[in-house]
């Protein structure tokens, strides 16, 4: 019995349309598989990025969350995440058709790697890709302090606001004043740590600081950005406000000295 050939073929390309993936299309109909890809593969980042150089993924987030957008596949499903070897599948939730969020907790500095596994709607499958990401130290903003009285303030939040972080026992500063609501507030130095109704420094005011020695204050500042700096509100009568500077600009620098009238720009007068 003899078969026509374009039978042969026909059942041939039903068995392969079977068994095959069928390759993701974008919005305009192009092939998303680009060279060959597959549909199934992520564009990975991590949030919040602290991103240095092109092509590296870095945070300074203890918590970060790592995005997996899948453009080309939709309904993809991870079915295997390890970060450094452990399990953190039960971490990811979705979010839309096509992006994945797996929500980190307490992670250490360093180098760190993504491995996960892959299949979308269609049959498309990625297995054991890899994705590497690095916690860097936050950010330290640096003050110098004099012998005396020195006058200082922080641009943005310090990731621990208490007194007794920010100005250790390695420092000979003994005593901080701040204002605010008409009130005084202080801390002093004491054998047993710091005492007084200031407890905590906060971006957005001022304080004066008493030193012995001419010293170097660091704080640690938790990630931010010029869009996310909170306004400081001022009440009738006297207020000691701060001074934001995201890019801590030297003395006498260019950007680093403003006209009182564009700093103050909101207020009738002071």
């Amino acid at each position: 019995m003899r078969v026509p050939l374009t039978a042969v073929l026909a059942a041939l390309l039903l068995a392969l349309s079977a068994t095959l993936p069928v390759a993701a299309q974008d919005a305009s109909g192009g092939d998303c598989a680009g060279d060959g890809a597959s549909p199934a593969l992520a564009v990975i980042s991590v949030l919040p990025s602290a991103d240095s150089d092109e092509g590296k993924h870095e945070t300074h987030s203890r918590n970060p969350f790592i995005v997996f957008e899948f453009p080309c596949a939709a309904a993809a499903e991870l079915t295997a995440v390890a970060l450094d070897g452990t399990d953190v599948l039960d971490s990811v939730s979705r979010i839309g058709s096509r992006r994945l969020v797996l929500a980190l907790r307490d992670l250490e500095l360093g180098k760190h790697s993504v491995v996960y596994s892959v299949r979308d709607s269609v049959g498309n499958t990625a297995e054991g890709a890899r994705f590497l990401f690095e916690r860097l130290e936050l950010p330290r903003y640096e003050i110098s302090l004099y012998p005396g009285w020195n006058l200082i303030s922080f641009p943005w939040d310090i990731y621990e606001p208490e007194i007794g972080s920010v100005i250790g026992p390695e420092m000979q500063a003994d005593a901080v004043l701040g204002y605010s609501n008409g009130e005084w507030t202080v801390a002093v130095r004491t054998e047993g740590g710091w005492r007084g109704s200031l407890t905590e420094l906060l971006p957005g005011y001022g304080y004066w600081v008493r030193t012995g020695v001419s010293e170097v204050l660091e704080a640690v500042l938790l990630p931010t950005s010029p869009t996310s700096v909170t306004p400081t509100s001022v009440r009738i009568g006297w207020n000691l406000v701060g001074i934001v500077d995201l890019e801590q600009h030297p003395v006498g620098s260019v950007g680093a000295v403003h006209e009182i009238d564009e700093y103050f720009q909101v207020l009738c007068y002071w």
